[in-house]
Parts: structure tokens; C-alpha cells; sequence
């Protein structure tokens, strides 16, 4: 009998202990809960407007991502030429990099791009022409080219030569042949051999619902910090200095709700085959995906919800995030014209303003009005870089 009281005190002692660490592991994911409160934007963001210049040569219909690297504005374009281009941190246009064409240094379309300063390059992908480019970050000219064959969403550079993609509709472990998982992360070597995977895949499909502007999965915030996270679920994955990924956020958005899983899986496939969910997730009461981008004091959420814009913005100081719609989020900002953040530096978010017929909406006491009152519907996008405080 004495025996069987010590073994159940044991057994009492060994799972208060599991509890306990399972609580400080919790602990370390932060929680990021935006609540549907106004405040005013204007009040609390420090801004600064980089009007880009408008050339014949660097014409912007839109922006498609956009990275700040070493005192310089590159630019992939969305809409017209769908070239990449340069510009200095005065919006003075400096050079494209690449050129479209058929030959072995030119590029069919580029569906992507990153700044990798480690090994001094700019890395495009061209996944119509199945392969990646490499250019010199200074130059700008050409180094070299190398195919891939395989089907990926997005990339990043891990800078140390290798590559991160993320693919959607999953990969297989190059080194168990016998796992039978997908997963959402593959990490090649310098010549694209892929090396390793991470994250599993709860649910794939070749089917994506995109939030634009900017980079989605994968995104970097200074020089180290590289995150991954599935525009449809709410967790969010730091990579470790070894390569691993620990779970760094968890996002909670008052009344909306992220993906339930048993949906996803049911609307995606029949008879095994998988079919266009989007159109029911899009009459549905989940949002329909969002996009991140994060500072040193700041991270923005870019979220669609039955097709309509959704802005939430968290002051990682104050721990304390904000939930605006379309029309609270114009208003709260109180520029006369729409802004969405399209990217991130250490210091600050990165938000492009197009050109449009609210110019008419800026008045002279807001702030936007001495730089778009000579302006014209034909003109390239204001950058505005801001941050949390009043102090850029």
C-alpha cells in the first residue's frame, strides 16, 4: 500500500512538472492579440515620404514587393514592365537590374526577388523559366544562372549561400525517401540541391489566395531575424541560429477567424483530386488570407476577408495591437490618400501610396499635400517609411 501511495506522488510530481514546462514553453510564444479599437495612427507613427521619380524608363503601374538594402529602394513592378528596379533613398531613379529576354542571362518574368548582402548579390527568381538569377549587388551585372525542378511559392536567402523556398503544396524530405509528410519548407545548397525540410504541411493545395503588396511566407527583419508563416493559419516560425524553427508568435484578431483545418481539407479535395477551395473560403466566415510585415517596434498585418482589406498594426513595446477596417484605417492614418505596407526594414515599415484620384482628398493641413499637390495620376508611387513614436 505504501508503495502504491510513492508511486502515484511520483506520477503527481512527474506530470506537475510537464505542466510547468509545457507553461514556460507557452510563455515563450509571444501572443499578438490585435482588438477592433480606434486610435489614431497619425498621432503615433513617425512618417517619411520618399517620392519616387518618374521616368520614362522606370515607369511603376504597381509595386509588387519592395526591399530597402544599403541606403538604396529596390522594386519589383507589378503591372507594366514587371521590371526590377533601383532607386536611391531621395527617390532619384538609378538603374534596373536584368533584362527580359531569351537568352542566357535574361530573365522571362520575375516572380520574386532578395537582397542577399552576405554574399553581395541580388537573387530573381524566373519561375517560368524554372531557374534562379544571380547579380552582382554592386554591378548590378550578371553572374550566373542555375535551373531548378521544383514548384514553390516563395523564397528567401538564408545567407549563407543556401535558399529557403516555400511551397503550398508541399515537399518531400529529400532525406527520408520512406517519410510519407509534406512540408512547407525547403532549404537548398548553394547549387539548389535541395538539403533539408522543415515545418509540416497540415494542408496543401496548388490553389493560393495572395495578399499584395509585398513578400508573404518568408520575410526578414534586420540582418538575421528570418521568419515563415502560412498566410491561413495563425502561428508564425522564427529560424534559429542552427537552422531550426522555434514558434515565435501566435496571432489572435478579434472576431476573425483563421482557417479551421477540417474546412480547408474537405472544400480542397474530391475524390482525391485536388479543386479550387478558394471561392468557398471566400463566402466564408475565415479570412482569406494575410501578410506580414515587421520592425524593430512594429509588426502590420495585411488581411482579406470576403475579399475586402483589413489593416491591424501591434506595438511590440507596449505588447498592444489595433484592428482597423478600410475606412477606420483611412481615417486613422489621416494621409487623404490610401497607404499599405509592402515590406520592412530593421527601423521601420515600408508603405507604397499610388497614385489615384483621392489626390483630390489631401488638404493642406495633412501632410501628404506638399508632395502630391503637383503631382498626376501618371506619376510613380510615394514611399512611406514609418515606425511607432516620433522619432524615425
Amino acid at each position: 500500500m505504501k508503495e502504491t501511495i510513492l508511486f502515484f506522488i511520483f506520477i503527481f510530481i512527474q506530470s506537475c512538472s510537464i505542466d510547468k514546462r509545457t507553461v514556460e514553453q507557452d510563455k515563450s510564444v509571444e501572443i499578438i492579440d490585435c482588438k477592433e479599437e480606434y486610435i489614431s495612427l497619425a498621432d503615433s507613427l513617425t512618417t517619411h515620404f520618399i517620392p519616387l521619380e518618374t521616368r520614362s524608363e522606370c515607369l511603376i503601374g504597381s509595386i509588387s514587393e519592395i526591399q530597402i538594402v544599403n541606403n538604396l529602394i529596390y522594386i519589383l513592378e507589378g503591372k507594366k514592365s514587371e521590371d526590377l528596379f533601383v532607386f536611391d533613398l531621395d527617390g532619384k531613379f538609378i538603374t534596373k537590374v536584368g533584362k527580359k529576354g531569351n537568352g542566357p542571362e535574361d530573365f522571362a518574368m520575375i516572380n520574386s526577388f532578395d537582397i542577399d548582402t552576405t554574399n553581395n548579390q541580388i537573387v530573381i527568381s524566373d519561375k517560368y523559366r524554372k531557374r534562379m538569377l544571380f547579380f552582382d549587388l554592386k554591378t548590378y551585372r550578371f553572374k550566373y544562372a542555375i535551373n531548378n525542378d521544383f514548384s514553390y511559392t516563395n523564397f528567401i536567402s538564408m545567407g549563407n549561400k543556401k535558399l529557403s523556398f516555400w511551397g503550398c503544396n508541399g515537399f518531400r524530405n529529400p532525406q527520408k525517401r520512406a517519410d510519407s509528410n509534406l512540408y512547407y519548407i525547403q532549404t537548398t545548397d548553394s547549387s539548389l540541391a535541395p538539403e533539408s525540410v522543415s515545418l509540416k504541411a497540415d494542408f496543401t493545395t496548388p490553389y493560393t489566395t495572395m495578399v499584395k503588396p509585398g513578400k508573404t511566407h518568408l520575410y526578414r527583419t534586420g540582418e538575421k531575424g528570418i521568419y515563415a508563416y502560412h498566410h491561413l493559419f495563425p502561428d508564425v516560425w522564427q529560424y534559429t541560429d542552427d537552422g531550426q524553427l522555434i514558434k515565435k508568435y501566435h496571432i489572435e484578431l478579434e472576431n476573425f477567424k483563421f482557417l479551421d483545418l477540417n474546412f480547408a481539407k474537405g472544400e480542397a479535395s474530391l475524390s482525391g483530386v485536388n479543386r479550387d477551395y478558394t471561392k468557398a473560403l471566400d463566402r466564408s466566415d475565415y479570412i482569406t488570407g494575410y501578410r506580414i510585415d515587421e520592425c524593430s517596434n512594429l509588426i502590420c498585418f495585411s488581411i482579406q476577408k470576403k475579399l475586402m482589406p483589413v489593416q491591424a498594426i501591434y506595438n511590440k513595446k507596449q505588447k498592444k495591437g489595433y484592428l482597423f477596417s478600410l475606412k477606420d484605417y483611412y481615417r486613422s492614418m489621416n494621409l487623404g490618400m490610401l497607404m499599405f505596407p509592402a515590406g520592412s526594414t530593421n527601423d521601420c515599415i515600408i508603405g507604397v501610396i499610388s497614385m489615384n484620384e483621392d489626390m483630390e482628398h489631401v488638404q493642406k493641413d495633412m501632410q501628404l499635400y506638399q508632395i502630391v499637390k503637383d503631382k498626376t495620376l501618371d506619376d510613380n508611387p510615394i514611399i512611406c517609411l514609418y515606425k511607432w513614436g516620433k522619432e524615425l
